[in-house]
């Protein structure tokens, strides 16, 4: 850890989700944060790591007590500090507790929250956006969001309107058609869930605009009982009631005086199946291609447990008729169509269409096109070996 520089931030990560838009590869028990996707280290790590010579103060992991030994036993080189919750309450409440832990230590706290589980390709450009954000909140008590220019129309971000830097509104994510206005018209950002608050101000208009998941917070903060070296905290048994909801909804969308940094790299939020395969085939263009009577495959990652590759069909082939013993597969078309034959039911499957074989269950792959076909296979088991292949036909 490099010295401190910048005495005011301290870095929160948030692991408390569970990845369920990437399931079968993240599960409850190993959520996406947690796998090695593109090196020797979890997503996690990296995103950890990423600020061990930014100058701040020591990053704490937010995440679910359910995930205490999975998380310490990943991190502990790294020895963060841990605050674990009972339960997920949305993103607004896990801040509000971020905020408690940094005014307790500095009442000039700014925090610094970020996901557990995105992809920042140039860490020298996003530690110095964050430097330079942080001192214009100092002068201006302003809120800050991180943005990444679009660039293309994609429906799967939420948008940033800005003007000189100043946020005039946030969409959630729009449709086609109103992405491809919001790319026309320019002055929008991708929100990258990134945030820098003066954690002060942000305790304050959370009582105006969130008083139901403050005063509950308030609670829990206060009833939070510390055990090697961690902070736990449980929901108190009378509480005001609320649904989990985002900062966004609870405080962003509502609060003046929030501007937006553009985060010049490139940055992925690996949320869904395309946007992990994108990044997973970039990483490996140089990868062996192994070829195969009906076209090739290559591996994009592995780890425990799980196996990906891209598949290419070529035009009018198809793979055997086979099924697995000890393993499951998933399948995401991410270009052509498939025609899948599985326990003798014929379907199509259009591009960001998905199915999942079961251990044992028959299936076929079938290029019945003029044109490639491209797929996107995770094989979850603990023998993803050729040697599972049993062929039928």
């Amino acid at each position: 850890m490099g010295a401190i520089i910048n005495s005011k931030i301290y870095p929160f990560i948030l692991a408390g989700g569970i990845g369920a838009r990437l399931w079968p590869l993240s599960t409850p028990e190993c959520p996406k944060p947690f796998l090695s996707l593109n090196n020797d280290q979890s997503i996690l790590q990296q995103t950890l790591q990423r600020l061990n010579s930014a100058g701040f103060h020591p990053a704490s992991i937010i995440c679910s007590a359910a995930h205490e030994a999975l998380a310490k036993a990943q991190l502990k080189n790294e020895n963060p500090s841990f605050i674990f919750e009972s339960q997920a309450k949305g993103t607004a409440y896990s801040i509000l507790i971020a905020a408690f832990a940094a005014l307790d230590k500095d009442p000039q706290a700014q925090i610094l929250i970020m996901p557990s589980d995105h992809y920042i390709e140039d860490n020298d450009v996003f530690i110095e956006v964050i430097k330079k954000a942080s001192k214009t909140l100092q002068q201006t008590n302003a809120f800050a969001t991180f943005g990444i220019e679009p660039t293309h129309a994609h429906t799967g971000y939420g948008y940033i309107k800005a003007q000189n830097n100043k946020v005039l509104n946030f969409t959630e994510k729009p449709d086609s058609e109103k992405a491809k206005e919001f790319i026309a018209q320019g002055g929008y950002y991708w929100n990258a869930g990134i945030f820098l608050f003066p954690a002060a101000r942000l305790v304050n208009d959370m009582k105006i605009y969130a008083q139901a998941i403050y005063l509950q917070a308030l609670k829990t903060w206060q009833g939070a009982c510390k055990r090697d070296g961690a902070i736990f905290f449980t929901e108190p048994e009378q509480g005001q009631d609320f649904e989990p909801i985002s900062i966004d909804y609870a405080l962003m969308e509502q609060a003046d005086n929030v501007m937006v940094f553009a985060l010049k790299t490139r940055w992925s939020d690996l949320g869904t199946w395309q946007a992990l395969a994108e990044h997973l085939c970039r990483c490996n263009e140089g990868a062996e291609k192994i070829s195969r009577a009906w076209g090739h495959y290559r591996i994009l990652s592995k780890g425990q447990g799980y196996l990906i590759k891209e598949l290419v069909i070529k035009p009018a082939q198809k793979t055997s008729l086979q099924y697995h013993n000890e393993r499951s597969e998933f399948w995401f078309v991410l270009e052509g169509v498939l025609s899948l034959l599985k326990n003798e039911q014929h379907a199509q499957l259009h591009t960001g269409e998905s199915v999942y074989i079961s251990v044992a269950e028959p299936h076929r792959l079938q290029n019945e096109t003029a044109k490639i076909l491209r797929i996107l296979e995770v094989q979850i088991g603990q023998n993803l070996s050729e040697d599972d292949i049993v062929r039928m036909a």
